[in-house]
């Protein structure tokens, strides 16, 4: 399940236009926990996973969006 919330996470910030360290600035955290995150290395705790749909404009996704992936999609690099 933690390479399908990075996937997500990847896919709202490339959808957003960001870098990972513009992400990270909006929510204070460093470059590399986002590409932690990314990369399903580690999971954000709930509280940032907030803070993550909120500071890329997804904040009004259910839930359930952040750990499903669209086979369609081509973010599985």
């Amino acid at each position: 399940m933690k390479q399908t919330l990075g996937k997500q996470i990847r896919r709202a910030r490339e959808q957003a236009g960001i870098t990972q360290a513009e992400l990270a600035g909006r929510i204070g955290a460093s470059q590399g926990d986002i590409s932690s995150y990314e990369s399903g290395r580690f999971e954000p705790l709930s509280s940032n996973l907030y803070q993550l749909a909120r500071a890329l404009g997804a904040d009004h996704l259910p839930l359930s969006w952040w750990f499903s992936v669209d086979t369609d999609d081509n973010t599985n690099r």
